[in-house]
């Protein structure tokens, strides 16, 4: 999107695609935006389980307007992981970095369990595939004000779909490679003077503001 002549590079958070962000070029007309559909999502095809960020940094650079050159990083959610993953890979390329509601600044020790242990993994592939027992436990545990909002509305959202939670298993999965090293991304941010903004949702209460 757009036609300026700075470049910026957006990734797209769970279960949204490259289009969230086409509104944005007409609001910075100094910038053009390139954005991608991750794995498993919307018209990309990817057939191998995983991906990882030096992965990630290849392809984009098949892309003849991203080779080589210096560019800005928007992540939104799960992008935002990913934009601190790339940066930490090459800080020299990057010229400011901006995260909405960015996943990777917190350790998510479910997420942790599900994705780095062998048993994790099983278990979680297990609830992914019959998720009835899981579902039930966890709002009772929510009557009971044990488990928090967001939590509720993950469950909602994604558990009833068996396609959903399947995407849920599949990214979860693809990504697990991506944990930025933030005290090396704190240190490269200072070293190099990459300007930094973070935007959060004030009632966000899977990402919220801390």
């Amino acid at each position: 999107s757009g036609t300026g002549n700075k470049l910026a590079i957006c990734f797209h958070g769970f279960g949204t695609y490259a289009n969230t962000f086409d509104w944005i070029a007409h609001h910075v007309p100094d910038h053009t935006f390139i954005a991608f559909d991750l794995p498993f999502h919307g018209l990309t095809q990817w057939n191998e389980q995983e991906i990882s960020a030096d992965e990630l940094i290849r392809v984009m650079d098949l892309c003849p307007d991203v080779t080589g050159r210096e560019f800005a990083l928007v992540g939104f959610s799960m992008g935002g992981r990913i934009s601190l993953s790339i940066l930490e890979k090459i800080p020299s390329r990057i010229s400011r970095l901006i995260l909405l509601a960015p996943d990777g600044l917190h350790l998510n020790r479910w997420y942790w369990f599900a994705t780095q242990t062998r048993a994790g993994n099983r278990v979680f592939h297990h609830v992914m595939h019959k998720p009835e027992k899981f579902v039930k436990l966890v709002r009772k545990a929510g009557n009971f004000h044990l488990v928090n909002k967001g939590v509720l509305k993950f469950i909602d959202r994604y558990m009833d779909d068996e396609n959903m939670r399947v995407q849920v298993y599949k990214v979860w999965t693809a990504f697990r490679s991506f944990r930025p090293n933030l005290q090396k991304i704190i240190s490269l941010v200072k070293q190099r003077n990459i300007p930094v903004t973070m935007i959060y949702g004030k009632f966000d209460n899977i990402i919220p503001f801390s």
